[in-house]
């Protein structure tokens, strides 16, 4: 059964938030203050959890009142350093054997950071059902000695699903096809976003700081 989590909020309306809304809402606030209970946990909007620590079958079954209907997560944790050498490439292997492996190249979130794509990779290095969007800010404090603070939208795709979702099934190919689309050709750095105005095509949001778009009704 899905959850309510936001009583205020009309019928039939799911959290849909653009790259610039995950850092600015959601990213910027909780490196600005790292010690404090991140904007949206109390809600089960988003939750400060290591991507990195186990695989991710079992982080978001632990997890799993943190999962939206359309088969996200949305995931605060630091992307370590590799062998402990701050400044160096970042660390993307998991507890257990398993790897985050790049599939697109970085793009440019203009005036706020970055986002990049992963797959998640077992042991033996075949691929999985789990796909991974990573955030990152701009803000100079997000990088420290430990590694880079950002946001990861990860996603579930029909393959990790029960057999016999039927609509449900149906909803997930089409997200996870919305979800390879968002990744750029390889080449050069890409920008996202127009001006301060907002994207176009946004949904207004009816709450000032959590963005909202109305699902699909499925009859």
């Amino acid at each position: 059964m899905e959850q309510v989590r936001w009583p205020d909020v009309p019928p039939c309306y799911r959290f849909t938030p653009t790259a610039r809304d995950l850092i600015r809402y959601y990213l910027n606030p909780w490196v600005a203050s790292p010690g404090q209970t991140p904007f949206g946990e109390p809600e089960g909007v988003v939750c400060a959890a290591d991507v990195y620590s186990v695989d991710l079958g079992t982080l978001t079954s632990r997890l799993r009142r943190f999962g939206h209907d359309d088969g996200n997560w949305y995931f605060l944790c630091v992307a370590r350093w590799k062998d402990g050498n701050a400044g160096n490439r970042m660390s993307r292997a998991v507890q257990g054997g398993g790897t985050w492996h790049g599939s697109g190249k970085r793009v440019a979130v203009r005036r706020h950071g970055y986002r990049q794509t992963f797959e998640y990779r077992d042991a033996g290095g075949g691929k999985s059902a789990w796909l991974m969007e990573k955030f990152g800010s701009s803000l100079p404090e997000a990088t420290d000695g430990e590694g880079v603070r950002v946001i990861c939208r990860v996603h579930r795709t029909p393959r990790a699903a029960a057999d016999g979702d039927g609509g449900e099934g149906r909803q997930e190919e089409t997200d996870e096809a919305q979800f390879r689309s968002s990744k750029r050709p390889r080449g050069t750095l890409s920008h996202e976003g127009g001006s301060s105005g907002g994207s176009g095509g946004a949904q207004t949001p009816l709450h000032p700081k959590i963005p909202w778009s109305p699902s699909k009704l499925l009859l």
